[in-house]
């Protein structure tokens, strides 16, 4: 059964709790929230409207997870042949070095994804780092580090101002600038000086 199958059915079937894109995760060790806001520098005036001395940095998450060759998922991404190992206690060894796979594709891929977590769902987030160490106790499975942080999308707009209307424009209208100016040159007779 194809990967992209395989996730259609477990969304059908249930709403994970859990999940990064669309790559689900057999358990949660750890799920580190971090939401920052960042105070501007310039002085404010007491009482005056303001709506600038703060900004909201990037939502940054980071994720413990980790997968099994021996969990139901790999059961279900075996098709028939792979529910049947997994009941006489096998599974594919290569699952857990798939997942890991999937991961970097998704990094790598520049696209933002879906974050569901325990406490909070993230539209859109990228994954800033990924961390995995292979030892006695993760050789046929895997765990990871990840840390995701938000993208944060603006939309801007242009406005068009229509020229100020004046009754009396030549006395009411603000300083221009006068644009550059040519000397006025007089031609005068041989020994003759300029009036002062």
């Amino acid at each position: 059964m194809s990967g992209t199958l395989n996730n259609a059915l477990q969304t059908i079937m249930y709403r994970p709790t859990r999940q990064i894109g669309t790559i689900i995760p057999d358990c949660a060790v750890e799920e580190r929230h971090t939401d920052l806001i960042t105070i501007t520098q310039h002085p404010v005036e007491r009482g005056s409207p303001i709506n600038d001395h703060y900004f909201r940095a990037p939502s940054e998450v980071i994720l413990r997870w980790g997968w099994s060759n021996s969990s139901p998922q790999n059961a279900f991404s075996g098709g028939a042949l792979g529910i049947l190992t997994a009941a006489i206690g096998f599974g594919s060894e290569s699952y857990a070095n798939e997942i890991y796979e999937d991961l970097l594709k998704l990094q790598l891929s520049g696209k933002t994804f879906e974050l569901v977590t325990g406490r909070k769902t993230y539209p859109r987030m990228m994954m800033t780092s990924l961390t995995t160490e292979t030892n006695n106790a993760t050789t046929y499975g895997l765990s990871i580090e990840a840390v995701c942080t938000e993208v944060i999308i603006t939309q801007t707009r242009t406005v068009t101002y229509q020229p100020e209307t004046q009754q009396d424009p030549k006395t009411t209208a603000a300083t221009a600038a006068p644009g550059p100016q040519q000397p006025y040159n007089t031609v005068l007779p041989p020994g003759a000086f300029p009036p002062t």
